[in-house]
C-alpha cells in the first residue's frame, strides 16, 4: 500500500493521502536462515537478508520478535500483530538494518520461539519468517513417572546440562517391588537405581511397581492386612477361620480369611423361565465371574455357559443365568476369579 502522513499541531490534527499514480508498494519478502547460537543467558539471533520489489536490501531495516511461547512476543516485542505482521506503529524494525541480535538474561531450561520480519522504506511490514525455537542455558528435560506404590527420586521434570547425568532412585512401596523401568520407552530392567549418562536430548523415564506376591500369587500386602507379616508362602495356606477355605483362596474370592462367616456363596437359586435357572451371589467389584455346568458331580468337567464368562463384578448382588438348563440332569456353579 500507500503511505498517508497524519500532522497534529497545536490547533488542528492533519491527514494528507497519498494519492499518486505510481504502482503501489509490495511488503519486503519473509527472512530465511534463521538460526540462534547460545552462550549462558544470551542467544544471538540471526538471519539472512530478504528482498523488496520497491526497496533494495540495504534499505530494509528488521523487526524482531521473542517469546516464551508459539506466536509470543512478551520476552522481545515485534510492536506488529504476531501473526499477519500487520504493523502497530510507523517506524524503522526494531533491530534497525541488522540481520542478528542478541537477547540477554534468559532464564535457563525456558523453552523461546522467535522470529522476524522486513520493513521497506515506506515502513510496511512483511510476514513474519517460519518461527524459530531455542532452549536457554543449554539443557535438556528428563521427564520422569512413576507408576502406583512406588516413588521415583528426582521426580517431574529434571534439568540437565548438555552432556551430563542424573541419577535416580527408585522406591517401593512396602511389600512392593519394582516391575520395570524403561527410558524412552525402552526397558532397562527392573532396577532400583538408574544413572542416566551423556544426555543430549530431552527424555522420558517411567517405572513402574507390582505386589510382592507368595507361592499362591496372594500379595504379601493383603496377608499383611490380616496380620501375617513374615513368612508368607506359609501364611496364604492357613485355614484359620476354619471354613475350609485357605487364605489363598480366599483372597481370590476376595473373603476375609479371619471370618468363617465371610464365604463366596450363592445366596438364591432361581428358575423363572422352564429350562432357565439364574444363581444370585454377593459380587466385589474388582473381580469376574463366571457360570459354569456339568451333568454331574463325579470325574466333573465343568463347561463355561455361553455369554455368563468373566463377567465384572458390581460390588453387590448380581445374577448370572443358565438358559439351556432344560436337561434332565445339569449342575451349576458360579466361579470367581482374578480380572
Amino acid at each position: 500500500g500507500k503511505l498517508d502522513i497524519a500532522m497534529l499541531q497545536s490547533d488542528a490534527t492533519y491527514i494528507y493521502r497519498n494519492t499518486t499514480s505510481s504502482a503501489a508498494n509490495t511488503a519486503p519478502t519473509a527472512p530465511g536462515g534463521l538460526s540462534a547460537t547460545l552462550s549462558g543467558s544470551v542467544a544471538t539471533l540471526s538471519w539472512n537478508a530478504s528482498g523488496d520489489s520497491q526497496t533494495p536490501a540495504a534499505g530494509l531495516t528488521y523487526n524482531l520478535r521473542v517469546g516464551t511461547g508459539p506466536g509470543k512476543d512478551d520476552v522481545f516485542s515485534g510492536l506488529a500483530n504476531t501473526a499477519s505482521g500487520f504493523r502497530k506503529v510507523a517506524a524503522l524494525g526494531n533491530v534497525n538494518q541488522n540481520t542478528n541480535w542478541n537477547i540477554a538474561g534468559l532464564l535457563p531450561g525456558t523453552n523461546y520461539y522467535w522470529s522476524v520480519q522486513a520493513i521497506d522504506s515506506a515502513l510496511a511490514g512483511g510476514a513474519w519468517a517460519a518461527e524459530g525455537s531455542f532452549r536457554a542455558g543449554n539443557v535438556w528435560f528428563l521427564t520422569v513417572t512413576a507408576g502406583a506404590n512406588g516413588v521415583v527420586t528426582p521426580s517431574g521434570t529434571v534439568l540437565v546440562p548438555n552432556g551430563g547425568r542424573t541419577n535416580f532412585t527408585l522406591t517401593p512401596a512396602t511389600y512392593y517391588h519394582v516391575a520395570d523401568v524403561t527410558t524412552n520407552g525402552v526397558s532397562v530392567g527392573a532396577v532400583t537405581s538408574f544413572t542416566w549418562s551423556n544426555v543430549v536430548a530431552d527424555g522420558t523415564i517411567s517405572a513402574s511397581f507390582a505386589a510382592d506376591q507368595a507361592a499362591n500369587g496372594t500379595p504379601h500386602g493383603w496377608l499383611a492386612s490380616f496380620g501375617w507379616t513374615n513368612n508368607f508362602s506359609a501364611a496364604e495356606t492357613n485355614d484359620t477361620d476354619g471354613d475350609g477355605i485357605p487364605a489363598w483362596k480366599e483372597y481370590i474370592a476376595n473373603t476375609n480369611p479371619t471370618n468363617a462367616a465371610s464365604v463366596f456363596h450363592v445366596e438364591s437359586v432361581a428358575n423363572p423361565v422352564l429350562g432357565t435357572l439364574t444363581l444370585t451371589f454377593q459380587s466385589s467389584s474388582n473381580r469376574v465371574y463366571s457360570l459354569g455346568w456339568a451333568t454331574n458331580l463325579e470325574n466333573t468337567v465343568w463347561y463355561v455357559v455361553p455369554g455368563q464368562s468373566n463377567i465384572p463384578g458390581t460390588g453387590g448382588l448380581m445374577s448370572l443365568t443358565d438358559t439351556n438348563n432344560a436337561a434332565a440332569v445339569r449342575f451349576n456353579r458360579v466361579r470367581v476369579a482374578l480380572p
